[in-house]
């Protein structure tokens, strides 16, 4: 089967879990035996093959790449969204791409870079169409709503009306949550297409590590962007209260908080700070940790660290907003406490044991197949094949 995936961004460029996701897909149909082809943006018109998969670089006309918008100001960001939503230099361009390769199905992912108008191109050329949900950004365009700032501004609220014209119905709608799955049909999206919410796979290689606990220490895990809405300064300041020598955070990251939360923990022996480090590194890493906590402030689609924890046998605690806690149940393979809520969080820090670390250890051996970017292959195939 022919099949394009459209994304943002791709190998090597790559800004979070869309991008991870994109090519995990692209690389597992490709492996199951299919002909992929890739349509992303670049700085210029290119094509190239990356694994087994083809990719097609376009260059949309824009203020500039979406490859450097991070880089840009505001005041230039907001023009570069409105020619984003409304040019069909970006579909024009993907649509000759589509009119070579005359594929069996098109999987979009996040279509910022590339342009709106795509879905209705895909439309027009009579193609099975699947797009796949990341966030929020169809309704607000940064992907980010904190908690207390629910309330759309203007500008969101006009932004989500033209998304949504724009958009229609695909054939097939995926979400990794059953809330983000909600967030959109609350506000009409999608109406005529079938919906389906399927899980994002575990990247990394997690099966058969064994563990290596402190049977005294408890070690918690940090994962994420260094940014005030993931709450880790909510969460070091938390760990603070708590009596010393009772517990080790491990903090692997980057972002814009990097130096303040260094400062933060430094001279302090129960954290230890990581930065960046590579996956291969990750996978070593779970194997002496009791618990992964995922402290966000803003509403989470499906977290990549709460299904690579559990893919690894570690139980996670999570502020309950969003999709966040969705994968875990209170005392089975997780806590879950309200977002920003200091005395929850510590309520289940101060009452957890090394017993109930050890049987949710335990209970969480069934995601390590559950999460595969092999099982989550077939599911995507047998969508393609109905």
């Amino acid at each position: 089967m022919k099949i394009v995936l459209i994304n943002s961004l791709y190998y090597p460029n790559s800004r979070g879990g869309a991008e991870v996701i994109a090519k995990a897909t692209a690389d597992g149909l490709s492996r199951a035996g299919h002909e992929v082809h890739v349509v992303t943006s670049g700085e210029k018109d290119s094509q190239e093959k990356v694994g087994g998969v083809i990719v097609h670089r376009i260059k949309p006309a824009n203020l500039f790449s979406y490859i450097t918008i991070n880089e840009k100001p505001f005041w230039l960001r907001l023009p570069w969204h409105f020619i984003d939503m409304f040019s069909k230099s970006g579909p024009n361009q993907a649509q000759i791409i589509l009119q070579k390769v005359n594929p069996h199905v098109v999987i979009t992912h996040n279509l910022k870079g590339i342009g709106y108008r795509t879905v209705k191109m895909i439309r027009k050329i009579k193609v099975r169409h699947i797009h796949i949900l990341h966030d929020v950004q169809l309704v607000k365009p940064s992907g980010l709503i904190k908690k207390g700032k629910e309330r759309l501004g203007l500008l969101s609220r006009i932004y989500a009306y033209f998304t949504k014209r724009l958009f229609g119905s695909p054939d097939v709608v995926v979400s990794p949550s059953a809330w983000l799955m909600e967030f959109y049909n609350c506000r009409n999206f999608f109406k005529q297409s079938r919906k389906q919410v399927l899980n994002n796979p575990v990247l990394l290689n997690l099966s058969g590590h064994k563990r290596l606990l402190d049977s005294h220490n408890f070690h918690l895990l940090y994962i994420g962007q260094l940014e005030r809405h993931k709450g880790i300064l909510f969460l070091v300041d938390v760990l603070k209260t708590l009596p010393a020598n009772n517990f080790t955070l491990t903090i692997v990251g980057k972002g814009s908080l990097h130096m303040l939360v260094q400062d933060k923990v430094k001279n302090d022996n129960r954290f230890r700070f990581l930065g960046y480090i590579q996956p291969n590194q990750v996978e070593e890493l779970y194997q002496s940790i009791d618990a992964s906590i995922v402290p966000s402030l803003c509403y989470e689609n499906s977290p990549a660290v709460i299904s690579q924890s559990l893919a690894a046998q570690v139980p996670v605690i999570t502020s309950d907003i969003g999709g966040a806690g969705e994968m875990i149940t209170n005392g089975i393979n997780g806590y879950k406490f309200e977002a920003g809520n200091q005395k929850e969080l510590l309520a289940i820090l101060q009452s957890m044991t090394k017993e109930d670390i050890d049987q949710m250890s335990r209970n969480c051996a069934e995601y390590s197949d559950r999460f595969s970017v092999q099982n989550y292959v077939k599911s995507l195939e047998k969508l393609l094949q109905n």
